[in-house]
């Protein structure tokens, strides 16, 4: 219902922002990773750097473009505000906007950017062509798409279990659980459980990642087959 879109305005633009941010800069780093493939730039930068460092040099230099992003459109919001007095207070009265979504935001922006660019990083580093990364694209983006398709419900019963699940489950967790931190308050130790199971899986998969990217990315020829990615993993 309308009522309750608005009613949810906040919660659900703070997961329309992380989700656009999380999407855009990832297929950045992706294309990166395919273009300096495929211009053999990174074997020369590969004489200096471990692949491990490369990859995530790559992604934490973005993830602090986000936040420097972030902090710009916060002093912006602040300065706004503070130029019309009187509505600077009513917002500060009434606001729907709880200091706890803002940390929130910032968490699940990190640990879900470097999770969900870790990905984007080794589907670059294995493929050699733009169109075999559109294939792969979308199962990954997948992860973010469906909180979105799922926000109504989730706002509607934000402690059914299947919603407690998504928001605990790190695929889904960034965008849920901030759907659920506006709509509810949500016990701080399922919000430590989140955050700790998308810390614990952030470190899985760019491990994982790692090692496809390090193999990958000095590769050519067709596109590696799934069996393939998964004996680099294992090896």
């Amino acid at each position: 219902p309308l009522s309750l879109v608005s009613k949810n305005s906040h919660p659900i633009a703070l997961a329309l922002v992380i989700y656009m941010m999380i999407l855009m800069y990832g297929v950045a780093i992706m294309n990166g990773v395919l273009e300096e493939k495929n211009s053999k730039v990174v074997e020369v930068i590969l004489s200096a750097v471990r692949p491990f460092e490369l990859m995530m040099g790559k992604i934490v230099g973005i993830a602090a473009v986000g936040l420097l992003q972030y902090g710009i459109w916060f002093v912006a919001g602040a300065f706004i505000y503070m130029a019309n007095p009187m509505n600077f207070q009513s917002h500060m009265d009434g606001s729907p906007v709880k200091p706890l979504q803002l940390i929130l935001l910032v968490l699940y922006f990190l640990l879900g950017f470097i999770f969900y660019a870790s990905l984007y990083a080794a589907i670059g580093a294995s493929c050699t062509t733009q169109q075999e990364t559109q294939q792969w694209q979308m199962p990954i983006a997948f992860g973010l798409i469906i909180p979105f398709m799922l926000m109504m419900p989730t706002l509607m019963t934000p402690n059914a279990p299947w919603v407690v699940g998504l928001s605990l489950f790190p695929v889904t967790s960034p965008i849920t659980m901030l759907l659920r931190a506006g709509a509810v308050e949500v016990p701080l130790w399922q919000i430590g459980a989140s955050l700790a199971l998308l810390l614990l899986g952030t470190i899985g998969v760019a491990w994982a990642a790692a090692k496809v990217y390090r193999v990958g990315i000095l590769m050519t020829g067709k596109r590696p087959s799934i069996p393939e990615i998964l004996r680099w993993i294992r090896e």
